[in-house]
């Protein structure tokens, strides 16, 4: 014989014995009664034991659901803040093309800021 040959002998009677092993473990459970088949085989006879096994839908909530929406025509973007928030806009509407949009919480602490550019209008390409 040469090695390749006993290398693949070695590695199959390693998975005979590993084998033996487990049958050997699980029968002794059996006698032991740690594993009932006569339960298992109760439970899948039942039609409605698939059903138990299978998860249940829920509600999912969505966290934003109650959020306002700014959206901004001229600029061509939008985004969800929440209802309790204000927004501003900077400078007033008509003195474009400096604008900025800020968010804002209960206590007035800026939160999200977004600003353009005084040289960039409405339609370029940034």
């Amino acid at each position: 014989m040469n090695k390749n040959s006993k290398g693949i002998v070695h590695l199959f009677l390693l998975i005979v014995i590993v084998l033996i092993g487990i049958g050997g473990l699980l029968y002794y459970s059996w006698q032991m009664r740690l594993i009932n088949f006569h339960a298992w085989q109760k439970r899948l006879a039942n039609p409605n034991f698939l059903k138990t096994l299978s998860p249940t839908p829920t509600a999912v909530l969505e966290e934003t659901a109650d959020w306002k929406t700014y959206t901004n025509e001229t600029y061509k973007y939008s985004f969800k803040y929440p209802s309790d928030f204000e927004i501003q806009e900077l400078p007033p509407a008509g003195l474009e093309p400096m604008f900025a949009v800020v968010l804002r919480d209960n206590n007035n602490n800026q939160i999200f800021s977004i600003k353009t550019d005084k040289d960039y209008l409405p339609g370029d390409i940034l």
